[in-house]
């Protein structure tokens, strides 16, 4: 039931993508922003560069980040 304030979702996420870059199609994946809409259950939304390219796998590995 707690809400993430955005900005500080956004820097965890960020902070994700540099420890871990991938490249899908060759160009970097970038972070624009995130945001938590709703608590239960907690749902969130992100918007990157390229949604469709990026793996499952990687997908989990930001989930498991927050």
């Amino acid at each position: 039931m707690k809400r993430i304030p955005s900005e500080l979702l956004t820097k965890i996420l960020i902070q994700a993508v540099e420890r871990r870059p991938i490249t899908p199609g060759g160009i970097p994946l970038a972070l624009h922003s995130a945001s938590q809409v709703q608590t239960m259950p907690p749902t969130f939304v992100v918007r990157v560069n390229q949604p469709d390219a990026i793996h499952f796998s990687y997908e989990r590995y930001l989930v498991n980040t927050l």
